[in-house]
């Protein structure tokens, strides 16, 4: 926590007066130098120390680059100072206020356009000294007392960085005004901070940022990487024909400098609004001497894709042909936000030209030199700072604010262009995922998903999503058809609970919940998915009703109104009643597991030890006695099983919800009662409690087998969006408890001699938004999950590398 006598006591010679804003990383305070009488601004940045210290060779030099940024449009700092827990930029005071209070009390379209353009000239010449802004927004443009803008929070990015503050899977920046290629979480690259100028001119133009500001950041990448911004029609055209370019998606066609992108916005501005715009604007625009410079040439973008439905740029001469009066923009979106097919890396080199070329050239041609009418003061920057400066900034590149780029008198338009590897985003399934989604992994590494709100079955595979079942329209839930065996193009699930692949031929397994059936998909030789029914009797005609309330006067109805339990007695053929099926496992060895949830009861399918089919071999109880009414009422209660003396078929399991089994062939099954989350393990036709906690401590909502094949399962904690394993030889003799935050609260697992619960992955998630439900291990030990929120919901991966650094997440998003 930053608090002011903290501040004042690291800043002895400055008197710290009232605070002036605060955001995410820090506060400012306004400040007086007492010996110099100077006011000051003084920002703080709440971050821990640096895991290392910068090499000091090339300091002084580094320091005389960093002095020559000394410009009208750009804040002066003049101290940098570092304590155990804080970091504090000593700068300018701009009286002005931020960009963002001014376009919230309204700015016109030409103060608008000399804003940016005057930030878009100091930018060059950042770029031009090898460094990015990466955090360009319109709270970090600031107005000196004449007017002038002035960029501020200059390399703030590059010090929570450097300071361990932004992590390997953290967006830095303000996810309304980054690049596509920023959402990558790799090096971004100049045409990121045009990309971010275009956004800021966009929302000045229209009142909001080109895709909003939704605050969950997986929402921004997706609108930022496939969305087309509305156009602006009561702007002029050829000024958001500027605005639309710098929004490009491949970086290759946005403006190739901050320097061209300044050029055209004032050509633009200049031709729709006459020669005397900049006139009554109360903008002080000092970057014509800027603009004279603009001889040296483009300085190329480090970082180039496109997306996999562009066109590919043309190389041929622009048009000259007279600008338009809409803007070159597509169509706008009937619902808001329309979704491109997907994006690829790509991309040339250099020398692209922009459909918008022809545009701005026809605008250059007819409006003349518009910087040299656009002049309305001499470029007068006093020297008496420059030594405070140079003294400054030696601390600040020591520490890693700020970065330089490489010597020589190339500059950095010839540093060479860093490869990297082509960016995968996220991939929008046929049947966008909305509800709980579990899933599994076939034999071939692909993996599947089932939707409990889109009623389907998707296939992600080799980067693309497909439905195998999953109708389109209105009637994707529905019941089996009458031959209980249909091709999957027309068969219908009613909320799968749960998902599980195996047994050697590719099947895989659905818990078809309010059909209160398990389903087996399976794929002939040569032949379209086909679906049957492997246990269980199909619901009624009726269930729809039911579900909807009519049923008992609309009152709420019970599950075994829906799918009634068939008890314990006998072995389970095809058409046997089993209560509400909630989830599936496969074993090593085949055998198809199931849970039956409120009738508290696991099954077993073993074809090997049956007529070797999974439909014709009847299903064997594994756990549970089924001690329930017609109506859903216990006649007994579940309990904790530590002794392990109990026998699996003749204690009650209150909710069989979930069901794994692991590489050893023990049985995990979690089950919900009297207000507690329970996991047990079956092993020798025994039971035994391993974890036991409340649902107000934990909210466990799945199991998957543990990598690595020595046993154990992992379990999810919805709650705390953290993923757990039991360990390798879960249980124990009694009871044991563990609180704090390893436990994410407090509860009591089986101890004994074995390995304890432990954290695998925390914060799994995207913020408080998503809540995390299905995961699964890969052979490899990377880890896939599913969260949800009231929108839709994503398939998320960290690898086994990852997890072994650090085990936080949230993931790479791969499909949503």
């Amino acid at each position: 926590m930053i608090v002011q006598g903290h501040v004042q006591a690291v800043l002895p010679d400055y008197e710290i007066g009232a605070e002036l804003g605060r955001g995410g990383f820090g506060r400012v305070f306004a400040a007086r130098h007492r010996r110099l009488d100077r006011d000051v601004a003084v920002k703080v940045l709440a971050v821990p120390a640096p895991a290392s210290e910068p090499p000091a060779d090339g300091v002084d030099a580094e320091a005389r680059i960093v002095a020559s940024l000394d410009h009208p449009h750009i804040v002066r700092v003049f101290d940098y100072v570092r304590d155990a827990d804080m970091a504090l930029i000593v700068m300018e005071l701009l009286p002005g206020g931020t960009l963002a209070g001014r376009a919230q009390a309204g700015l016109a379209p030409p103060a608008a356009c000399a804003t940016v353009a005057a930030v878009a000239v100091a930018l060059d010449r950042v770029h031009r000294e090898g460094l990015l802004h990466r955090d360009i927004k319109p709270s970090n443009i600031l107005f000196a007392a004449d007017g002038a803008p002035k960029l501020t929070d200059f390399g703030i990015a590059r010090l929570l960085e450097s300071t361990g503050t932004a992590t390997p899977t953290s967006v830095v920046g303000s996810t309304p005004y980054l690049a596509p290629e920023q959402f990558d979480l790799a090096a971004a690259g100049m045409a990121a901070d045009v990309y971010a100028l275009g956004a800021v001119l966009y929302e000045l133009l229209a009142g909001s940022p080109p895709f909003g500001a939704d605050p969950r950041p997986h929402v921004m990448a997706e609108r930022h990487r496939r969305a087309v911004p509305h156009p602006l029609p009561r702007i002029p055209a050829e000024v958001a024909a500027v605005a639309l370019r710098a929004l490009a998606k491949d970086p290759a066609e946005r403006q190739p400098s901050a320097l061209a992108f300044a050029a055209d916005l004032i050509d633009a501005t200049r031709y729709a609004f006459g020669p005397d715009w900049l006139a009554g604007t109360g903008i002080s625009f000092r970057g014509d001497e800027d603009l004279r410079r603009r001889s040296r040439g483009p300085l190329p973008p480090t970082r180039r894709y496109r997306p996999a439905d562009a066109s590919p740029p043309t190389t041929s001469p622009p048009t000259t042909s007279p600008p338009t009066t809409s803007p070159p923009t597509t169509s706008p979106p009937t619902n808001g936000w329309l979704p491109a097919t997907g994006l690829i890396g790509g991309g040339q080199a250099g020398g692209v030209r922009s459909r918008y070329a022809g545009v701005l050239r026809s605008l250059r041609e007819r409006g003349g030199s518009a910087w040299a009418r656009a002049r309305v003061g001499e470029l007068g920057w006093s020297a008496s700072g420059l030594i405070a400066v140079v003294l400054a900034v030696v601390v600040l590149l020591a520490t890693g604010v700020l970065r330089v780029g490489p010597g020589g008198g190339g500059g950095p338009a010839a540093a060479p262009v860093r490869p990297s590897a082509a960016p995968a985003y996220p991939v929008s399934a046929p049947l966008p995922l909305r509800g709980l989604v579990s899933l599994a992994a076939d034999g071939g590494g692909d993996i599947l998903l089932a939707d409990s709100s889109q009623h389907a079955l998707t296939l992600f595979a080799r980067g693309a999503a497909s439905t195998v079942v999953g109708r389109a329209g209105a009637d994707r839930s529905g019941q089996p058809g009458p031959a209980r065996d249909e091709p999957a193009a027309v068969a219908a699930l009613r909320r799968p609970a749960g998902i599980a692949a195996g047994g050697g031929d590719g099947s895989i397994f659905i818990a078809d919940e309010w059909n209160c059936v398990v389903r087996r998909v399976y794929r002939p030789a040569g032949q379209p998915w086909r679906v049957e029914t492997v246990a269980g009797r199909p619901s009624t005609e009726t269930v729809d009703r039911v579900l909807a309330g009519a049923a008992d006067g609309g009152k709420a109805v019970a599950p075994a109104t829906i799918c009634p339990a068939g008890g314990a007695a006998g072995p389970k053929n095809v058409g046997a009643q089993i209560g509400t099926p909630t989830s599936v496992a496969v074993s090593p060895g085949g055998a198809l597991y199931f849970t039956t949830g409120y009738a508290g009861q696991v099954w077993k399918i073993d074809p090997a030890a049956g007529t070797g089919d999974y439909r014709t071999t009847a299903a064997q109880l594994v756990a549970g006695n089924g001690a329930a009414t017609d109506r859903g009422h216990r006649v007994a209660h579940e309990r904790r099983y530590d002794d392990g003396t109990d026998r699996a078929t003749e204690v009650p399991l209150a909710n069989a919800y979930s069901v794994a089994v692991d590489a050893a062939g023990r049985v995990f099954v979690l089950s919900y009662a009297d207000g507690h989350a329970r996991i047990h393990v079956v092993e020798n036709g025994t039971i035994r409690t391993v974890v036991d906690r409340t649902l107000d401590d934990a909210a466990i909502t799945s199991l998957t087998p543990a990598p690595g094949g020595g046993g154990g399962v992992l379990f999810t904690d919805a709650r705390h969006g953290a993923i757990w394993q039991v360990g390798d030889r879960p249980g124990g003799t009694g009871p044991g408890t563990r609180t704090g935050p390893d436990t994410g609260g407090t509860g009591t697992e089986g101890t004994g001699t074995a390995a304890p619960v432990r954290p695998v992955l925390r914060q799994a998630c995207v913020g408080d938004t998503e809540r995390l439900f299905g995961v699964l291990a890969d052979p490899g030990g990377d880890l896939y999950y599913t969260c949800n929120d009231a929108t839709q919901a994503s398939l998320y991966r960290m690898s086994a590398r990852a997890l072994a650094a650090g085990g936080s997440g949230p993931g790479q998003r791969l499909l949503y």
